[in-house]
């Protein structure tokens, strides 16, 4: 986050697949290990309660935001929001829900991007305990947002000097950027 005024926004993400139950109800759902910041990097709007506090990270609180996807299958007409749902073996409060998503199939990009009405996103430090010992530090995926379309490919250089010289030049890690978005993007800027 240091390496480019650009960034805007950078978030670490864990994920893991687990079902997810209320009272009968049970539904798949691919728990987020995240921070707040997830909430901009991921660019996901909420339908009803909260996102993510940074206190909910610092004190492991067992709370989720729940996708529509899931939403639907535990609660059907019911607000969730303060209800408890059971991930495995631990118990989460309900302390918000996205808004619906749709994820294009046909977009190219959305190779890359996550369903996020199936996701159940939760603290990072409390995603720990869903690990083995030796996982714990182990990330997924690091999401940054780019204040400004023209300045993606200069970040994403110099995110790629920082991450090789990190990793000893070992190339063990991807780095994607969402083309036809940033193309969608730019177009839009010349026609205003």
């Amino acid at each position: 986050a240091q390496s480019s005024p650009s960034i805007e926004a950078i978030a670490p993400a864990r994920f893991m697949a687990f079902a997810a139950q209320y009272q009968r109800q049970t539904a798949q759902a691919e728990l987020v290990g995240t921070t707040p910041a997830y909430r901009q990097t991921a660019n996901l709007a909420l339908h009803s309660g909260r996102f993510l506090t940074q206190a909910d990270v610092d004190e492991q609180r067992r709370v989720c935001v729940i996708g529509d996807d899931i939403r639907q299958a535990l609660f059907a007409f019911r607000q969730p929001v303060g209800e408890m749902v059971k991930i495995r073996t631990e118990w989460f409060r309900v302390v918000g829900v996205l808004s619906n998503k749709p994820v294009d199939p046909k977009n190219r990009a959305a190779a890359h991007l996550k369903n996020v009405n199936r996701q159940a996103v939760i603290p990072i430090s409390t995603a720990a305990a869903f690990s083995p010992p030796e996982e714990r530090e182990r990330l997924h995926e690091i999401s940054i947002r780019v204040d400004q379309a023209e300045h993606v490919d200069e970040t994403a250089r110099l995110l790629r000097s920082v991450l090789d010289r990190l990793h000893h030049g070992a190339q063990d890690y991807e780095l994607v950027i969402p083309r036809d978005l940033l193309r969608q993007s730019q177009q839009t800027q010349q026609v205003f």
